[in-house]
């Protein structure tokens, strides 16, 4: 008797994936179809933004990396 209940079970649980899927998918593939051409306007932006003062990034890394070994060796 349970293991007639147990296939019950199995095959609800696979028809409710079935359903989920069928349901979400077309909606993850409508955002994913209208979002990445933002996305992809987003790191352009950001691209733009952070090449020009790639040489300000730099400066701040060779600081960040100074403060980092400075404090490394106080520690100890």
């Amino acid at each position: 008797m349970t293991a007639g209940n147990n296939k019950n079970n199995n095959k609800m649980t696979v028809e409710k994936w079935i359903l989920i899927i069928a349901i979400v998918a077309p909606i993850v593939i409508a955002f994913l179809i209208t979002g990445i051409p933002v996305i992809w306007k987003g790191l352009v932006v950001i691209f733009k933004t952070v090449i020009p003062n790639i040489w300000g990034f730099l400066f701040n890394l060779y600081i960040a990396i100074i403060a980092f070994a400075i404090g490394r060796i106080t520690k100890k």
